[in-house]
């Protein structure tokens, strides 16, 4: 093909132009991109928030009957929140979130009205950890909220519990991280149980019943590096460890 010399001048002088353009597009279509893949706030707060003063108490006595015990969960998806102390709880709806200055705020509101007045709280969003700077969502302000990976009494067990161990005769003890008990004569699920209000020892919750249908539980202590486990009496209150343990575990 013959091309006249103005004509490929024209040609060299366009060329540049249009991949400079092509290139100034896909640019700018790849940061539309990025943009969309940000995750909103509510996304970046979703999942369960516990105290951090609780998972520090948690882990240095080796007990859940500690104070600061409170946790939320935010659900991103359908724009709820719920918080507990593990006696008692409550849902809210999110309405607005956002930021303003260098302060974060989500709008809360009972989720049962006809005509919701939603509330701003505001919180800073710092090393990970949510602080709230006034009450509305959580009782305690200005305290640090750390995020775990799964509901806290499931946490809990698998911080207190959930391990393999013996006995002094050498028998095969397992808790699993799931909630499921394997002694030596005997098989159960259990509930890890938060809740100190009508308890004088940490305890749980098993499948196994008594004749009237009523839930068998035992205590259990952490004691010089030993688990010891409990029968329930209602000695000092509704739920108290018996006086002697029924044995003690080690961790293997």
């Amino acid at each position: 093909m013959n091309i006249k010399p103005k004509m490929l001048t024209l040609l060299c002088l366009v060329m540049p132009l249009g991949l400079a353009a092509c290139s100034s597009n896909n640019s700018a279509q790849k940061q539309a991109a990025k943009a969309e893949l940000k995750p909103s706030l509510l996304e970046t707060i979703d999942g369960v928030w516990v105290a951090e003063k609780y998972i520090s108490a948690l882990k240095a006595t080796k007990t859940p009957f500690v104070d600061h015990l409170e946790s939320i969960t935010v659900r991103a998806a359908d724009k709820k929140l719920t918080w507990t102390n593990y006696h008692e709880g409550y849902g809210q709806a999110i309405g607005d979130s956002g930021q303003e200055g260098n302060l974060y705020f989500v709008s809360v509101a009972a989720p049962e009205s006809t005509e919701p007045n939603f509330k701003k709280v505001h919180f800073s969003l710092l090393d990970n950890a949510l602080i709230f700077l006034e009450p509305g969502i959580t009782g305690q302000t200005n305290t640090r909220f750390v995020k775990i990976n799964e509901d806290l009494p499931q946490y809990a067990n698998k911080l207190l519990l959930a391990g393999k161990y013996k006995d002094s005769e050498g028998n095969n003890y397992e808790f699993t991280a799931d909630g499921k008990a394997n002694w030596p004569n005997m098989s159960f699920s259990y509930t890890f149980v938060l809740d100190p209000s009508e308890a004088t020892c940490p305890y749980i919750n098993t499948s196994i019943r008594k004749g009237e249908g009523e839930t068998v539980r035992f205590g259990y202590k952490w004691l010089a590096g030993q688990l010891y486990f409990f029968d329930i009496t209602a000695d000092e209150a509704p739920i108290s460890c018996a006086k002697l343990p029924l044995f003690s575990l080690t961790k293997l």
